[in-house]
């Protein structure tokens, strides 16, 4: 999978956040994991994969989970 992450321009990573957003909203949650790793693998520390992360959390209908990272990022 780092491979993946790695051979994605920077440039064209709002893409994959468009496609992980897509995939929540279509409950799509395997295809939002995936988006969500090669995301991670890009920018591991970054706070946006944190919100994605909390946003895949409340799609999946853990609001308590998304809740607590949401209130982290604050």
């Amino acid at each position: 999978m780092q491979s993946i992450g790695k051979s994605i321009d920077p440039a064209q990573m709002y893409l994959v956040e468009e496609f992980f957003a897509a995939a929540l909203e279509l409950k799509q949650f395997e295809w939002a994991e995936y988006f969500l790793r090669v995301v991670r693998v890009q920018f591991p520390k970054s706070i946006k994969v944190t919100r994605m992360l909390a946003m895949y959390h409340e799609a999946h209908g853990d609001a308590a989970k998304a809740s607590n990272i949401y209130l982290d990022l604050i």
